[in-house]
């Protein structure tokens, strides 16, 4: 399976590698609690760990998820595990959870895979 990040997700990266994914936060309730004086932020923002960050910076639309797991056994090695158990369960929690990430169709992974 192939992930790619959700628009209009924002992502930032510091100079340790850690990634921010920044959310804006334009419902229409949202937008009247601010008009009416309540401090709702206009982006909710997620800083992510090293694994979390690692991650991210591979969710392309291009990567499978086996190759981002090899990625991580090549990097962290045994720290890593259970990989994919935890890998399954971390994709799970931002795609279900958090609406961050989605699955990328096979139509459009091999229209991507054509183009570079």
């Amino acid at each position: 399976m192939v992930y790619k990040i959700v628009d209009p997700i924002r992502v930032t990266q510091n100079e340790e590698g850690i990634v921010t994914l920044s959310t804006p936060q334009d419902h229409m309730i949202q937008r009247w609690a601010r008009a009416v004086g309540f401090k709702i932020p206009r982006e909710k923002h997620l800083e992510l760990d090293e694994y979390g960050s690692f991650i991210i910076s591979r969710l392309d639309g291009a990567a499978t998820l086996e190759q981002i797991a090899l990625s991580l056994k090549e990097r962290y090695g045994e720290a890593a595990e259970p990989l994919q158990e935890r890998l399954a369960a971390y994709l799970s929690h931002l795609e279900k959870n958090l609406g961050m990430i989605e699955p990328v169709t096979d139509s459009t992974h091999a229209s991507n895979n054509r183009k570079g």
